[in-house]
């Protein structure tokens, strides 16, 4: 209130004298009570927690990355021949795989009693080269042919054996297994389920 006064007098004098009025000085703001500077959320994260999630991200782009294979069923071209399924695998995988082999073990009883257990048809280099989400077909519709006989029990295990492209040494070629039981449909054909 004392500062009004004054100011107002003094530009009573100011205007008497014909001189302007200085002006006044702004007031000074209070100083702010300083807060402390935090660092950011991301800085605030422990440093193992930034290895780890980097670890765990290098490891699912390399299990991507491997190939897997997937076995699709076809038609039969012997509806009495379980065998005769055009079966066909695809690569799940992005890197691509080279000189595919199949092993096609068969396990079958006819309907005269006739048991053949474990017989292997190995077809050698059946693909060159198969892709991410390409697919061939597995050469085990030719492995038996039936005729004047029907089958009781059918089981099929195909084992592909393949290497990483371009590499073609033998020890480091891998293999994937797929099994398969018939089971008999109304009309007494023998269709394919899978086992694992």
């Amino acid at each position: 209130m004392g500062n009004s006064r004054n100011r107002r007098r003094l530009q009573r004098l100011a205007q008497k004298g014909g001189r302007s009025v200085p002006p006044t000085p702004p007031a000074k703001a209070l100083p702010q009570p300083t807060v402390p500077n935090r660092p950011p959320f991301w800085r605030r994260i422990p440093g193992w927690i930034y290895v780890v999630v980097v670890i765990f991200s290098i490891l699912i782009t390399l299990l991507e990355g491997y190939p897997w294979l997937s076995i699709q069923e076809g038609i039969l071209l012997d509806p009495h021949n379980p065998y005769s399924e055009l079966f066909s695998i695809s690569n799940g995988g992005y890197a691509p795989i080279s000189d595919l082999s199949a092993d096609c073990i068969l396990d079958t009883e006819d309907s005269n009693g006739n048991i053949f257990g474990g017989d292997h048809v190995i077809v050698d280099h059946f693909a060159d080269y198969l892709t991410h989400g390409s697919n061939v077909t597995i050469p085990c519709f030719r492995s038996l042919a039936i005729h004047g006989v029907s089958l009781t029990r059918a089981d099929l295990s195909v084992v592909i054996t393949y290497s990483f492209y371009p590499i073609t040494y033998q020890r480091l070629r891998r293999h994937q297994t797929f099994r398969f039981r018939a089971v008999k449909s109304s009309d007494g054909s023998l269709h394919w389920t899978f086992l694992n």
